[in-house]
């Protein structure tokens, strides 16, 4: 229907999404001086706090532009801390053993919750955070919003934590099929 990721969030999700916590997971990044896509997320669903998932090679590498890590960062205020962060080890390697080789995590996840009320909205599909996934006539993508049953479930908390270490080394990488 021509509408942007971020409109059809709001349209599908609206007032449901407003004041969760937002983590996204994606492999890829515009080499840009601004996230727009995460701006537009933000001054639209208006999340309590957002973390992002810096993708990093196996040398530690982290796979955006230092520009770009830069414009994520600068989008946190007050009332919305933004912050990048990595995912626990054991979810970032190949085999259950500490010295398992990492692997690439190739998948795109915008999952907004709550603790209280327990609650977890997930969009989990082809998206990544990018202008051409999120503008109105750019790539098509695809995938499915749902809610997780949370009878019975801890309280959610973030899967992504927060990481302040600043990359030593940066090189945005490009998803081979844009």
């Amino acid at each position: 229907r021509g509408r942007t990721l971020t409109e059809m969030l709001d349209e599908e999700g609206g007032k449901e999404l407003k004041g969760m916590n937002l983590e996204i997971i994606s492999p890829y990044f515009d080499d840009a001086t601004s996230c727009q896509p995460l701006h537009d997320l933000i001054e639209r669903i208006e999340p309590r706090e957002v973390r992002v998932h810096l993708p990093r090679d196996a040398q530690g590498v982290a796979q955006v532009s230092s520009r770009l890590h830069a414009a994520v960062k600068e989008l946190s205020t007050r009332s919305c801390p933004v912050s990048w962060g990595s995912m626990p080890d054991e979810m970032l390697r190949s085999g259950p053993a500490a010295q398992a080789a990492p692997r690439f995590v190739h998948a795109k996840v915008y999952r907004f919750f709550s603790s209280s009320p327990k609650r977890e909205i997930w969009l989990v599909g082809s998206a990544n955070l990018t202008r051409s996934a999120h503008q109105s006539g750019g790539n098509m993508e695809c995938g499915f919003l749902v809610e997780r049953d949370m009878n019975g479930q801890s309280r959610p908390t973030y899967l992504v934590q927060t990481d302040e270490r600043e990359p030593k080394q940066f090189k945005a990488a490009a998803d081979p099929l844009e």
